[in-house]
């Protein structure tokens, strides 16, 4: 199935586990989109979480 030019564009601020649930659920799923953009408003250490989820999946993320 060919995948749909559609970016999700997911904001967020300090909710790992829900963005985690998210993206798990996403990934599921990830023949409708091309690509999820995270945009961030969370402190360095909850960013430094979110760059991690970048490996957990094999969804194009890209964190903002």
């Amino acid at each position: 199935m060919k995948k749909l030019n559609l970016t999700i564009i997911i904001p967020t601020r300090n909710r790992p586990k829900l963005l985690t649930k998210t993206l798990l659920h996403l990934k599921k799923n990830k023949f409708f989109f091309k690509e999820v953009i995270i945009v961030d408003s969370s402190d360095k250490a909850e960013k430094k979480k979110l760059n991690k989820l970048k490996n957990f999946t094999n969804i194009k993320i890209k964190v903002l």
